[in-house]
């Protein structure tokens, strides 16, 4: 009976010391969207959440990172990679993490041969040491533009993450980007096939991660019904619902100063507004809305964006051929819908290039 009852004891304790030594999966969220489609606002509301901290336009993990050191059995490619990153947004915005402590922990993974250095661990490593130190929040999460294609990835190295997927009227993004982008001529319609891949992602994933925590949002929603639509997300995400999401006071940027939203229309903005869903009727050449309905326009309408009604006269059209074809970006894009009706996650060039990068072109906006 005695050696019976001592034998479950140490049964227990063992499960129990296993439980400690148990490290719990990280479960982050990432937000990604074309330019100019609210990304930043979603960021910032659910940073507002008691439990997550997230940062936008800053590590860009999924941009710059990922699949880009292999193989990662060889430490010094992590270090590579540790070292572009630290120095990179300790450049760009004046962020840091304890990159000795960082690199410290992974050693200590790769010395242990039972257990391999990956992606997933690195990722984790960086944005905990970055953003849940400091906060004390559970979760951390990121905002990059443009890696929609990445979600499956991002999904295999966090199976239990999350993601929010956001969509907007390709014509509002078109007559944001064209205003904001420095590239040349009218590359800034490149962004059509952005918003057309994006929108067909969405449909692809919707089905393909029903079971994941996944969810698209459009912006239109977001400002409109703010309270309704992060219900929402917050269902989905398996998330709490908390009012503070909502409290706009508490908006910051990377740094940690107020966040007055980056509207290209209006230098000021108070709150969230809805002010700037149609504003690309008065931005936006009958040309330009021609080409964005023509190629976006079942998408669109699937999505709720209904199409308005143009006159489809000769002059019309030949500016809007004469624009096509005035780009080699939009040419390449416009031949890729029309063959395989497909669209294309890109920026007008390489975000990768230092050179690129648009604080050293436009102030006050970071890719």
């Amino acid at each position: 009976m005695i050696v019976e009852l001592e034998q479950r004891v140490r049964k227990v304790g063992k499960k129990q010391e296993s439980k400690k030594m148990a490290v719990k999966k990280p479960e982050p969220l990432l937000i990604t969207g074309v330019f100019r489609a609210g990304t930043t606002l979603i960021a910032q509301m659910m940073n507002n959440h008691p439990d997550f901290a997230v940062l936008y336009d800053s590590v860009n993990f999924m941009r710059f990172s990922y699949q880009r050191y292999e193989p990662l059995v060889d430490f010094s490619n992590v270090e590579k990679m540790i070292t572009e990153i630290h120095d990179r947004i300790k450049k760009r915005l004046g962020l840091g993490f304890n990159k000795k402590k960082v690199l410290e922990e992974l050693k200590q993974i790769h010395k242990n041969k039972r257990k391999k250095i990956t992606y997933s661990i690195v990722y984790d490593a960086i944005m905990s040491d970055l953003l849940l130190k400091k906060s004390g929040k559970k979760h951390w999460g990121e905002k990059t533009n443009l890696v929609w294609t990445k979600i499956p990835g991002f999904f295999e190295m966090f199976p239990k993450g999350r993601v929010i997927h956001i969509q907007r009227d390709p014509r509002a993004i078109i007559a944001s980007w064209k205003k904001l982008t420095y590239a040349p001529g009218v590359n800034y319609l490149d962004g059509v096939f952005n918003c057309i891949d994006s929108m067909s992602s969405v449909r692809k994933y919707s089905k393909q991660f029903k079971n994941k925590r996944y969810i698209s949002i459009r912006y239109e929603d977001l400002v409109t019904r703010k309270e309704q639509t992060l219900k929402k997300v917050c269902k989905k995400l398996e998330i709490r619902y908390s009012k503070d999401m909502l409290d706009e006071s508490k908006f910051k940027t990377q740094k940690g100063k107020k966040w007055k939203g980056n509207s290209m229309f209006r230098k000021q903005i108070k709150g969230v507004t809805k002010s700037f869903t149609d504003v690309w009727k008065q931005k936006l050449s009958k040309e330009d809305i021609y080409i964005i309905q023509f190629f976006c326009g079942d998408l669109m309408e699937k999505f709720g964006y209904k199409k308005i009604k143009l006159k489809e006269d000769e002059e019309l059209l030949a500016t809007a051929r004469e624009k096509i074809f005035s780009s080699n970006l939009v040419t390449d894009g416009a031949l890729r819908w029309l063959f395989e009706k497909k669209g294309k996650e890109r920026y007008p060039d390489d975000p990768i290039d230092p050179k690129n990068w648009v604080e050293n072109r436009i102030k006050g906006y970071k890719r």
